[in-house]
């Protein structure tokens, strides 16, 4: 008995293969229009976990290499002030050693007396600096003034701890918002705040001498100034090893975070020439499938009838 072919028996095996040709061809298409090669997560599982980790430690990293930034800029900030203190100070002992002479007289010192009296508001001045909208010298306390002068005293608001920034997940914190205290001034009563042992009491000590025309009092007055003087050239010193210290970490990252990006790409990326090879072959053959449809599925009425 002869059978015969229907146009649906002989079309459906051909409608399979042009869809299939779409399919192959639509993501040939979103592969060179994205650039990836992983469009959803059941292209590559184990890819994409990769992928998702390699995201977050990158925005980690990312974290990180900011924290550095904001850091450095505090600690440009800090050894700027403290150098222009140290300056300061570098120039009330320039007095101090010029007033301590016998030949100066009462008139000369108490002139003397007043530059100090400036130098102390400066410095004053300088431990209130603001620097993005914080007191860079309050500690922990970075909304309040932290230096009040009172006549020849000055009070401390801030707190006896800084703000330490993390910029690596196996280094030590990093200090960036100081505390005044260790830098300039020691000890403050515990209860009027008023700073002692510092480099106010130190400049304090020579305006009174000067006011009282006390040679010998202006020449042991030297003795806390240069202690003031090394004190703030420590800072800078630790200041200048902090920074090297966050670049030396910068780089680092740096280096990491393109190491993780190319493994990124490694993981996500299409290789872009042979996502453009297979688009073409893909169209060639979606167009090939359609010709040969074509040619074996004449559509007629007739083969619509049977």
């Amino acid at each position: 008995m002869q059978m015969r072919v229907t146009f649906q028996s002989r079309a459906i095996p051909l409608q399979s293969a042009i869809q299939q040709r779409s399919r192959d061809l639509l993501r040939s298409q979103a592969e060179v229009s994205s650039g990836k090669r992983i469009l959803k997560p059941s292209d590559d599982v184990i890819g994409v976990r990769h992928a998702l980790l390699n995201r977050a430690r990158i925005a980690q990293v990312d974290q990180f290499m900011g924290n550095i930034e904001l850091g450095r800029a505090d600690l440009n900030m800090a050894d700027s002030i403290t150098g222009q203190v140290a300056d300061r100070i570098l120039r009330a002992k320039e007095l101090a050693v010029q007033l301590s002479d016998a030949t100066y007289g009462p008139d000369s010192r108490a002139a003397a007396a007043i530059e100090v009296d400036a130098l102390i508001d400066e410095v004053v001045a300088l431990g209130n600096t603001t620097f993005r909208g914080r007191h860079a010298f309050g500690g922990e306390n970075t909304l309040e003034l932290p230096f009040t002068r009172t006549g020849d005293t000055v009070s401390y608001a801030g707190t006896d701890n800084g703000v330490f920034r993390r910029i690596s997940n196996d280094t030590p914190l990093v200090e960036t918002t100081f505390s005044g205290t260790g830098l300039f001034f020691e000890d403050r009563d515990a209860t009027t705040n008023f700073t002692t042992n510092g480099v106010f009491n130190a400049l304090a000590q020579l305006k009174q001498a000067m006011e009282g025309d006390d040679a010998e009092g202006i020449a042991s007055s030297l003795a806390g100034i240069n202690e003031e003087f090394d004190r703030f050239v420590a800072a800078r010193t630790d200041f200048g090893a902090r920074t090297e210290r966050m670049n030396q970490v910068f780089d680092r990252l740096e280096e990491e975070r393109f190491q993780i990006l190319d493994l990124q790409s490694t993981t996500e990326d299409v290789d872009l020439a042979e996502a453009i090879s297979d688009l073409q072959l893909r169209q060639t053959a979606l167009q090939a499938t359609l010709g040969v449809t074509a040619n074996i599925l004449p559509v007629s009425l007739m083969d619509l009838l049977f």
